[in-house]
């Protein structure tokens, strides 16, 4: 029989205590890890990285315009280019099967939800637009009508079908939003309003 000293318990003692916390550890950072790979996917496959472009580019048309933010309706061009790219990708189903089935997979599964949150997304962006004027509904509206037209099949034909059309009215949009949002808070002279549009187009 092996004689075992005090001193060699209390090491192995916490020999053992430092491995369970390790396993511990690990299987924290490793929930981390797939919740974070779960976020990212998210972000990733859903339309709000866009939809963060959507307030990034008026806020810097802001700067150009050297015009006070206004965060309300930088949010709300946040929410209408959630609303059109989520619209998008509703009507698109049979076409991410094939090119972007994981997108495909998760619209179709959350198509009830996404719906919802286009609605929402609108009434709100109209709400905050309604609020500075009506100009600014105007302008908000733009890229969801051209998005609606772009998306929507109407006797089995789309715009989108059309060579070149797709992105035409995705530079248009964006020009549109860019260059307006801001002259919805104050006016400008229309040199620097054509500058800016044929900047952002």
């Amino acid at each position: 029989m092996k004689l075992v000293l005090p001193g060699e318990i209390n090491y192995l003692n916490i020999i053992d205590v430092l491995q369970k916390l390790f396993k511990i550890g690990e299987k924290i950072f490793n929930k981390i890890l797939q919740s974070l790979n779960r976020f990212i996917s998210l972000l990733a496959i859903s339309s709000i990285i866009i939809a963060i472009t959507g307030f990034l580019l008026p806020f810097f048309s802001f700067l150009l315009y050297g015009i006070n933010i206004d965060f309300g309706l930088l949010f709300a061009s946040f929410l209408i280019t959630f609303a059109v790219y989520s619209l998008n990708k509703l009507t698109d189903i049979k076409e991410d099967s094939i090119n972007n089935a994981n997108r495909a997979r998760f619209t179709e599964k959350n198509s009830h939800l996404i719906i919802l949150a286009v609605v929402a997304s609108t009434i709100i962006a109209i709400y905050l637009s309604y609020i500075k004027s009506i100009f600014a509904i105007f302008v908000i509206l733009f890229p969801f009508c051209v998005g609606f037209i772009y998306s929507i099949k109407i006797a089995n034909f789309r715009l989108k079908d059309i060579i070149g059309i797709k992105s035409l009215s995705v530079a248009l949009s964006w020009a549109f939003i860019g260059t307006f949002i801001p002259v919805a808070v104050q006016s400008s002279n229309i040199l620097l309003v054509s500058l800016i549009f044929y900047f952002f187009f």
